[in-house]
């Protein structure tokens, strides 16, 4: 992928950002949202769709194990960082609480040897806390973008950037 530029980091730079990196990987000849089937069970890919299959089922320990013990997670929106996989069980339970049930889907996934970036979408009912407002029972639907890397055969770090805006907008804070 290519290099994020040195320059405070606007939302439209990081949309060309990813766009040229989507357009990279591809000219590079990694996949692109290919069946899963094709991949190695160690590949970034195969590692990134179990991760993202255990999220889908909200398996908390199922994507634990998808992770290294001492990786670390961070939401950029959120202001968010976790490291290890202690810290990481709070977070997703909480977040697995939040939205459910709830259905994910891929809309765009590039990968390489080390790497994955995944544009994906979660509608779900808002059933527990979020944003420090109580579940209300409403539909919500989010978007999100989430760059992986992968060492052997666990994810190493997660960053994610989420759509922050239309979040607030759904939990009627905007």
């Amino acid at each position: 992928m290519t290099t994020p530029p040195a320059r405070p980091l606007t939302r439209r730079r990081f949309a060309l950002y990813v766009a040229r990196s989507f357009a990279a990987a591809g000219a590079a000849g990694c996949a692109h949202v290919a069946p899963a089937s094709s991949s190695s069970s160690s590949s970034p890919r195969a590692i990134f769709d179990a991760y993202f299959a255990a999220a889908q089922a909200g398996d908390v320990e199922a994507v634990l194990a998808s992770f290294a013990e001492d990786a670390e997670y961070e939401d950029v929106t959120f202001a968010y960082r976790g490291r290890g996989k202690a810290e990481l069980r709070g977070m997703f339970a909480s977040a697995f609480r939040g939205l459910a049930p709830v259905e994910r889907r891929v809309i765009r996934l590039v990968a390489d040897a080390s790497r994955v970036a995944a544009e994906w979408e979660a509608v779900g009912t808002h059933a527990g806390p979020m944003l420090g407002v109580p579940a209300t029972g409403r539909r919500i639907h989010l978007r999100a973008l989430s760059l992986i890397e992968v060492k052997g055969d666990r994810i190493r770090l997660v960053t994610d950037y989420t759509d922050r805006a239309g979040l607030e907008r759904q939990l009627g804070l905007r």
